[in-house]
């Protein structure tokens, strides 16, 4: 399952052959419900420091090798892995 903040109408167009459930959540609420929300405050937790340091490299790395496009999205494959990986498990 995955959740966007964009309007049905838009999402359809993108996501009608995607094999899992794409929500529609345009006025966030979803987001606010599970903690998902821009804050300044996140970015001094030194636990955000690592990825993003590691997010920085590899994109730059990534335009420095002629990559087309950089952005803030997981593969399919990468965010599975992620989620089954143990050391991404918090009690």
């Amino acid at each position: 399952m995955v959740v966007f903040h964009s309007p049905a109408d838009e999402l359809r167009q993108h996501t009608e052959d995607l094999p899992f459930a794409v929500i529609a959540d345009p006025d966030k609420r979803l987001y606010r419900e599970f903690g998902v929300e821009p804050s300044v405050r996140a970015l001094l937790s030194p636990r955000a420091w690592l990825p993003i340091l590691r997010a920085v490299l590899r994109s730059s790395w990534a335009v420095l090798r002629g990559g087309e496009h950089v952005y803030d999205q997981w593969s399919v494959d990468e965010l599975l892995r992620l989620v089954t990986s143990p050391s991404t498990l918090q009690t």
